[in-house]
């Protein structure tokens, strides 16, 4: 979390209660992954911070502070898996080593770590709330108890994060891959880590985002009908809403909810029920994902989202 003159700064008195390192996976962080940002016009100001998905036992993040187009502050962090907890790994511009916060408290949109030896902070606190993120630091600094809070927007990325997070274009445009692309970059992050986090629960490899399957998705949701490609190129799953300002996330949680009524050691979905949107995220082979959506479909839908796969899943047997 980079420092900038616009931050709010919160000075409370609290109760330090003593932390215990918390059990935890990585993928419980996929909440965090993609790009946040607080601007201050009047002071020409503006904080960003970028985090990638979950990979390899590792999600890498980094901050900076801009004040009149000059880089005041910078910061590289890092998560890691750590046995079955997490480490949160910080390194400010101003300090020559990093400093290990373990994870005390986590919730399905919140974390806490804690460092009761490092002279400020002791904790590092990130909270989100649908696009809002508040990220804060806590502990004794100078014989007080005080927090300092950094609240963040999501925001489109700027550069390719390479691990998950598509490019958006230097124009701000809504292209994350050379073709036209329906999705903001910040709803790709979401679409994407979404996915991850279902996969990291089963343990099972992270996607990563595929300009190919993104360009077909986006041609097959241009022609706004619902229905499947024939024959399929490859794995496929639509969703579709008569609400044009639903997010597009909403569909990995509406697939999700397919998931009770599957049954993986017989590969069987409950009688009169679907299960193949939900069977497909998981599906071990599956590598690559792209996605496109139409937000001016014809008929009742309003939405339709294309979601493209590589390899298909639901191809004969177990997904995991």
């Amino acid at each position: 979390m980079s420092k900038g003159l616009y931050v709010i700064v919160v000075c409370v008195l609290f109760h330090l209660t003593a932390g215990a390192q918390t059990a935890a996976k990585l993928s419980d962080m996929a909440w965090l992954a993609g790009c946040w940002e607080s601007r201050n016009d009047a002071k020409r100001s503006l904080m960003s911070e970028q985090w990638m998905v979950p990979a390899g036992g590792i999600m890498l993040g980094s901050g900076r502070t801009v004040e009149s187009e000059k880089a005041v502050d910078f910061e590289t962090m890092r998560i890691e898996q750590n046995g079955a907890s997490l480490i949160f790994y910080a390194r400010p511009r101003a300090n020559k080593e990093e400093t290990a916060f373990t994870i005390i408290r986590k919730g399905a949109s919140e974390v806490v770590f804690e460092n009761k030896k490092h002279d400020f902070p002791q904790r590092v606190i990130y909270r989100r709330d649908g696009d809002r993120l508040m990220a804060r630091i806590e502990g004794e600094k100078d014989g007080q108890l005080i927090g300092i809070d950094y609240p963040m927007t999501r925001a489109a990325c700027t550069a390719d994060m390479r691990a998950g997070i598509a490019a958006a274009a230097e124009t701000g445009a809504p292209n994350t891959c050379p073709g036209k692309n329906g999705l903001l970059a910040a709803e790709i992050s979401d679409l994407l880590a979404a996915h991850n986090a279902v996969r990291g629960d089963n343990k099972l490899a992270l996607l990563t985002w595929d300009c190919k399957l993104a360009d077909t998705a986006q041609e097959w949701a241009t022609r706004g009908i619902f229905e499947h490609r024939m024959p399929p190129k490859y794995g496929e799953s639509l969703y579709v809403s008569s609400t044009s300002t639903v997010k597009a996330v909403t569909a990995v949680q509406q697939w999700m909810l397919e998931k009770t009524s599957w049954d993986n050691k017989t590969a069987v979905c409950a009688a009169g029920k679907v299960c193949m949107h939900y069977t497909q995220i998981v599906w071990k082979k599956t590598a690559h994902i792209g996605c496109g959506i139409n937000r001016n479909a014809s008929g009742k839908w309003r939405v339709l989202l294309v979601c493209n796969y590589e390899p298909a899943g639901n191809t004969g047997g177990t997904p995991f």
